[in-house]
């Protein structure tokens, strides 16, 4: 080395900009941009699915049990089912001249119920009390939420990963249409999804910190508190919490024998779970309380016979509707001829009982086809089976491979949580059963993030070697 010249460091270029190089401003400027382009996505393609935004629920079916619940906790302050409510019900026999709405008067459900999660009815009922009982104003909301959600996944994208990963995770995700379009359906997947963005960018934030590795603090119950609140949203996610638990005990164990970093690790843990109980406590209390018996997750067994059963080992493992009501009937029967009084959240304990009953029976008389049926699960919830047209299980093969070189080129900052939000999200699939691709949509942008990382990676890897090659050799 010559006197007086400074050693030159290359830096590699997927090497991702640090906190402090990537600035405040820039950062909030792109998600402003980024909030804006996925906002105009969903409101588009939203908008290519209804008549109009004020168009009444029915098509999703789910929609009208959010709609009966959230009208519940409006006007009597519970959270009940009350289909027999002749005021509820007024709209839709002004709506019904066609028959669409036949199936709702002959459901009989009224009282509390523990079927459906409680975020979504609760924000849909205060808007009901603010605005009316009109649908135009959760539609937007659900886009708002959507889009600021994944607005600030980007800009942690193009914090750790730079301006090209960021643009191109926008665009990418902008035309996920399988996500863009839940905007408009008075469901929850629309807000599950931005919470989900919202809480995965805060994790990779945290993670990326270096006084948080070392000494955890608040953050940790921050990203705890939101992943509570997607509980609330999705209670599916409650099979990702118990997963959590046993791998964070394995994790413990493999430190302890390492001795390496043992303490940060379980104050951090221990953060993040306090955070989750703390936002999800009140609610299993109250089921408890519904259904007259510890069970803080409710009648969360009721739909086991429709995901072990021979109707969903015909359709890739996905869940069968007419075989859970077909118990749902039965038990109902059973019960009506029963003296006891029973509420409706005790009905649907009793259902679930007999639900998991009849598909562990199932699951053992049909041990040899759960290997398959678990495959076919996973591939309907990463939307890459059979059934999809060519050009869409093209473009899911392509993100998914996208993602797989994104977790590869970034495993330290980013792509080692994207790995275990994937792993989570298809064995809980896979031990329970798949919908339709629904229960995936959450993490469809975490994975759009990482492949235009891993899209980044592998360009850049490219022109590196194909520079490196340029370059003449000396002896």
């Amino acid at each position: 080395m010559k006197h007086g010249h400074k050693p030159v460091t290359k830096k590699c270029m997927t090497s991702p900009p640090n906190d402090e190089s990537s600035g405040h401003g820039g950062n909030l400027f792109f998600a402003v941009l980024a909030f804006v382009a996925i906002f105009g996505a969903t409101y588009y393609w939203s908008g290519r699915d209804l008549n109009s935004f004020e168009e009444m629920p029915g098509p999703q079916k789910d929609d009208v049990f959010y709609d009966n619940i959230a009208f519940n906790i409006e006007q009597r302050g519970i959270f009940a089912l009350s289909f027999s409510d002749i005021e509820w019900q007024q709209k839709y026999v002004d709506k019904n001249t066609d028959g669409r709405y036949n199936w709702i008067f002959d459901i009989k459900a009224d009282g509390e119920t523990t079927s459906r999660a409680p975020a979504f009815p609760y924000v849909l009922a205060g808007c009901y009390y603010v605005f009316g009982r009109e649908w135009e104003t959760i539609r937007f909301l659900n886009m708002l939420i959507l889009a600021f959600g994944l607005a600030f996944l980007c800009a942690t994208v193009r914090r750790y990963s730079g301006w090209i990963a960021a643009i191109l995770a926008t665009v990418i995700i902008c035309g996920d249409l399988f996500v863009m379009r839940t905007g408009g359906q008075i469901m929850t997947e629309a807000m599950a999804t931005g919470i989900f963005g919202l809480m995965f960018g805060c994790l990779i934030r945290v993670w990326n910190n270096l006084a948080e590795r070392s000494k955890p603090g608040w953050r940790w119950f921050v990203v705890g508190v939101l992943f509570g609140l997607s509980i609330l949203v999705r209670s599916n996610l409650v099979a990702w919490l118990v997963q959590l638990l046993v791998l964070g005990v394995g994790g413990l164990i493999f430190l302890a024998i390492r001795r390496k970093g043992v303490v940060p690790y379980i104050q951090g843990s221990a953060l993040f779970l306090f955070g989750c109980v703390v936002v999800c406590a009140p609610w299993w209390a109250r089921n408890c309380r519904a259904t007259g018996e510890f069970a803080p997750l409710g009648c969360g067994r009721l739909g086991m016979i429709g995901g072990y059963c021979d109707e969903s080992f015909e359709d890739r493992g996905n869940w069968s509707l007419e075989k859970t009501r077909e118990l749902q009937f039965e038990i109902g029967v059973s019960l009506w001829d029963d003296d006891r009084d029973w509420t409706l959240a005790e009905t649907e304990m009793e259902t679930a009982r007999h639900s998991s009953v009849r598909a562990i029976q199932w699951a053992r008389d049909n041990s040899a086809i759960l290997p398959q049926m678990m495959l076919m699960r996973v591939q309907s919830h990463l939307a890459l089976h059979d059934g999809m047209p060519t050009y869409l299980l093209a473009l899911n093969g392509l993100l998914f491979f996208g993602a797989i070189l994104g977790m590869l080129g970034s495993w330290s900052r980013f792509g080692g949580w994207v790995a275990l939000v994937l792993f989570l999200s298809c064995a809980t699939t896979a031990m329970t059963w798949a919908h339709e691709g629904r229960y995936s949509l959450p993490i469809r942008p975490v994975l759009s993030a990482c492949a235009a990382i891993g899209t980044v990676y592998f360009w850049s890897t490219v022109l590196k070697l194909s520079r490196g090659a340029g370059k003449p050799t000396t002896e």
